[in-house]
C-alpha cells in the first residue's frame, strides 16, 4: 500500500514539475501579462533564439515605484556576436516596456558570457 501511494505521489510531483516549464511560442507564459510575454520573446529573438524554454518567471515589485516586474530565467541557444550562452536571466516590467539586468551564462561553469544593463526591445515587432 505504501509503495503504491509513493508511486502515485512521484507521478503527481513529476506532472506538476513538468507543468512549471514551458516553451515560449505564441502563447503567453502562464501567470504573466501578454506584454511581458511579448517582451520575453523579443529578448530571446535579439539573441538568436526563437523558441526559448522558460524555466522560471518570478514576480516581484520594484522598490521605489511598486511596479510589477518579472525576473525571467530561460534556456536556449543564445548568441551575441561570437559569444554563445545556454541561459539568459533578466528583468522585465509587467507592461513589457523595459528590460534590464540581462545576464547570459552557460551551464558548465555558471560564469557570465555577457551582460547588458538595458536591452532595447522597442524597435522589434
Amino acid at each position: 500500500m505504501v509503495k503504491k501511494v509513493s508511486i502515485i505521489m512521484i507521478l503527481i510531483l513529476s506532472i506538476i514539475l513538468t507543468g512549471c516549464r514551458s516553451e515560449l511560442n505564441s502563447r503567453p507564459v502562464s501567470g504573466i501579462s501578454q506584454e511581458a510575454t511579448e517582451a520575453i520573446s523579443k529578448v530571446s529573438r535579439i539573441y538568436g533564439e526563437s523558441k526559448p524554454q522558460i524555466i522560471t518567471v518570478t514576480r516581484t515589485e520594484a522598490e521605489g515605484t511598486k511596479e510589477i516586474i518579472y525576473i525571467v530565467f530561460a534556456k536556449g541557444k543564445f548568441q551575441k556576436g561570437e559569444q554563445k550562452a545556454s541561459n539568459l536571466e533578466f528583468s522585465v516590467l509587467a507592461n513589457g516596456k523595459s528590460v534590464w539586468a540581462l545576464r547570459a551564462f552557460n551551464d558548465d561553469n555558471n560564469q557570465d558570457v555577457w551582460e547588458e544593463t538595458t536591452v532595447n526591445i522597442n524597435d522589434l515587432k
